[in-house]
């Protein structure tokens, strides 16, 4: 898995500047949601 992590973020976020390059703030806030529900589903497993 840790492998395949970082090159599909890196293609993610490179496919989010190409489909909606006006909308950056769209995109950081959604980036900012999803590391906010990875830290919440971390602390509830532990």
């Amino acid at each position: 898995m840790a492998m395949y992590g970082m090159p599909a973020s890196r293609a993610l976020t490179e496919s989010e500047r190409r489909l909606s390059p006006t909308t950056t703030s769209g995109a950081i806030s959604f980036r900012i949601f999803l590391s906010a529900a990875m830290y919440l589903r971390n602390v509830r497993v532990l």
